[in-house]
């Protein structure tokens, strides 16, 4: 366990300074656009007090630790109603911020109110005794308050987040054709790997109350760093017109995949014979905004019946299949023996992708090598032919 009070004020002050100078290089390379403005608070609102709080209450700077537990212990309640509110303002293309939102942020008002009750009129000397107490592991009433909350909204909002994000993929595979939902992966990713990070800070907080004075600060930036680099490198997809997620949506998937379940073999393999036909004669896959309720309009089939023939039968999803063929169209292109005018970085816009970065994707997806890797293997084989 780390306790020189040396080694706990570099690790502090090195982990606020990446911090701020996250929060800093987000906030200029977005312009705080497209949810930003979220991951910026997620990345200082909530650290930044609680590490310098635990930095001075361990290195036995209790003047200004005493201070500091008031915004340490708010801004720690702040943390999960800013993730719930980042991951709406990414995969949601019509989130708008509602005053009614505030009501997230309840619990952390009510850890302030008794911190203050509690701590009002208290003697320096018994709130500095409080303090040595706490740093050893002792807990009094406000800290015992707000670590329930923290922890409850963990408990708590990690699941809805996490349903959220599933039923989001849900739907997005199986109605839209975007690549561009692509570089939204990454927010699965991120969220069980921060409710990953918590299990393991919760337990040994629960083994060691003073891991959180270097332990959270090291791996809450690692974390952050993250973050910062997909926020900036992989912006949100607002632009795509989603339909929006509700249980009465859910409730209608869940009806419509009872009723197609009394599709025959030979239906199924009918109707994807002539959704496969009517995309290679048309090319509507090369439309970047191909969608589902699309498809039913031009072959006269319905949305159930589609989703669940391309699901059954050919055992993948709408989104799968669409950009399946893109890749192909855009292999095709690549191999035509006038194809000079095509290069990699320009052929994704004849195929449908909307970015050079999400055809990669999907090309690696699809192929497990890059486009430049394949064009290469294709090279090599054709001279050993």
């Amino acid at each position: 366990m780390i306790t020189d009070h040396t080694t706990i004020f570099v690790i502090n002050w090195v982990c606020i300074s990446l911090m701020v100078v996250m929060a800093l290089i987000l906030a200029l390379a977005t312009k705080l656009k497209n949810g930003a403005a979220y991951a910026a608070l997620i990345v200082w609102m909530p650290s930044v007090p609680a590490y310098l709080h635990n930095m001075c209450r361990s290195t036995g700077m209790y003047e200004q630790a005493i201070p500091l537990i008031y915004f340490s212990n708010l801004t720690n309640t702040f943390t999960m109603p800013l993730l719930w509110l980042f991951v709406k303002s990414q995969i949601d293309g019509f989130f708008k911020f509602k005053p009614k939102m505030l009501l997230h942020f309840l619990p952390g008002l009510v850890s302030l109110g008794s911190m203050v009750v509690y701590y009002w009129g208290m003697p320096y000397h018994i709130r500095v005794q409080y303090i040595i107490e706490e740093t050893n592991g002792a807990e009094h009433l406000p800290q015992l308050i707000d670590d329930v909350i923290v922890f409850g909204q963990m408990f708590i909002y990690y699941p809805i987040i996490l349903r959220y994000l599933y039923k989001a993929k849900k739907q997005f595979l199986n109605n839209y054709s975007d690549s561009g939902y692509l570089n939204t992966l990454w927010i699965f990713r991120f969220m069980i790997c921060l409710a990953s990070l918590c299990a393991v800070v919760f337990v040994a907080y629960a083994i060691e109350p003073r891991t959180d004075v270097w332990l959270i600060p090291i791996a809450n930036t690692l974390v952050m760093i993250y973050l910062v680099y997909n926020c900036i490198t992989h912006p949100s997809v607002a632009y795509i017109n989603r339909t929006s997620l509700s249980v009465q949506d859910n409730k209608h998937e869940q009806t419509s995949k009872i009723s197609s379940q009394s599709l025959a073999q030979a239906q199924m393999e009918e109707y994807c014979n002539r959704i496969i036909n009517y995309l290679k004669e048309t090319q509507a896959y090369k439309n970047p905004d191909f969608s589902l309720s699309m498809l039913e309009t031009a072959t006269g089939i319905s949305r159930k019946n589609i989703s669940y023939s391309i699901n059954t039968h050919l055992q993948k999803n709408f989104f799968e299949l669409i950009n399946q063929m893109r890749i192909e169209e855009a292999k095709r292109l690549l191999q035509l023996p006038d194809a000079k005018h095509y290069t990699i970085d320009s052929v994704y816009v004849e195929c449908g992708f909307r970015s050079r970065s999400t055809f990669f994707l999907a090309f690696k997806k699809a192929e497990n090598v890059s486009p430049a890797q394949w064009l290469s293997q294709l090279k090599i084989e054709s001279k050993n032919r």
